[in-house]
């Protein structure tokens, strides 16, 4: 990433760990505009905040909205699962998704579990790659029950 990008994402964000009122907003609206979190309403959006150990966000210095975030769920022994990975699009390509794995994987709690995991689209494998995820393989498989509701 050109030093210069990093600079920009220095200059105008910053990183933050709690989401006021007003950013839960924006991260239900950034909700809106992806196709695996559409259609989440505001009050799913204020408890998956709620209900999860860790939060990673990034705020505008200037104006205070939420640009990116991610969440992670833990027990912080074993698993974390780490969640809702979002950048706003105006700040896509500035190392602000870079900045929040960076800071996930770096987390001094997280750093004590055996594993992270994540749900990914096959064309971001390369970039969860660069730290260290992997695509399972194994005899373990991940399954899931959907819910009516």
């Amino acid at each position: 990433m050109p030093p210069a990008v990093l600079l920009s994402l220095a200059h105008h964000a910053e990183p933050i760990e709690r989401v006021s009122p007003a950013q839960l907003h924006d991260l239900w609206r950034l909700y809106q505009e992806e196709w695996w979190t559409k259609g989440r309403t505001l009050d799913e959006t204020r408890r998956a905040v709620e209900g999860a150990q860790l939060l990673f966000g990034y705020q505008e210095k200037r104006t205070g909205k939420l640009v990116g975030f991610t969440r992670v769920l833990t027990d912080f022994v074993v698993t974390g699962l780490v969640m809702d990975v979002i950048v706003a699009r105006e700040w896509r390509g500035t190392g602000m998704g870079k900045a929040l794995i960076d800071r996930v994987v770096g987390h001094p709690q997280l750093r004590r579990n055996k594993r992270l995991e994540l749900y990914c689209r096959r064309e971001l494998i390369p970039f969860y790659e660069k730290w260290g995820f992997q695509t399972a393989s194994g005899p373990v498989v991940p399954m899931r029950r959907l819910q009516e509701g």
